[in-house]
């Protein structure tokens, strides 16, 4: 009995550690460039690391996640429009609804505030905010809606009149 209860220890002890050191080596990449300032380009090339092992070992949610933080430091807007992209892209992948979201989320916030792009970046919130519907995060709806918001607000001073977004919200959840 004392044996068995020693084998049962150990494989739980050891599942325990295996799940706890599996994304280790993202952290340890991610904590050299976590205190870099938005758009410092010293936190590129451990991001391109970063980009690397996650692709290495074909790990689309850390995938995704090495691109969102791309998106933070590169100061091209034209680069960050190839990043969120590849976010969207290895969102997919990863079949996980959050990062759908905020993959299309990050692709619209580089489309209105980096190109001024007003219509591509309502349909990427728009398909971002379709993603969030399935998702289990309500901070990912939450900050979908609020960027929403920013471009009815922006839109409601640039033509002088308001525009409703609530036939559109709507149409994706009856909640609205």
């Amino acid at each position: 009995m004392f044996r068995l209860f020693i084998l049962l220890l150990v494989c739980t002890a050891e599942l325990w550690v295996a799940q706890s050191t599996d994304n280790v080596a993202y952290h340890q990449i991610r904590k050299k460039y976590d205190h870099q300032k938005v758009n410092d380009t010293t936190a590129l090339s451990y991001v391109d690391l970063l980009i690397a092992l996650a692709k290495k070992e074909k790990n689309y949610s850390e995938l995704t996640y090495a691109y969102q933080d791309a998106l933070n430091f590169e100061p091209s807007g034209y680069r960050k429009k190839l990043y969120a992209d590849s976010a969207i892209t290895s969102a997919q992948h990863s079949c996980n609804n959050d990062l759908i979201a905020s993959a299309y989320l990050g692709r619209g916030i580089v489309s209105y505030f980096n190109f001024k792009d007003y219509q591509p970046a309502l349909d990427d919130y728009i398909k971002a905010l379709s993603y969030a519907r399935r998702s289990t995060s309500p901070y990912v709806k939450y900050n979908i809606l609020y960027h929403l918001g920013v471009m009815k607000s922006f839109w409601d001073i640039m033509m002088r009149r308001s525009v409703n977004l609530r036939p559109v919200l709507l149409s994706l959840d009856r909640r609205f």
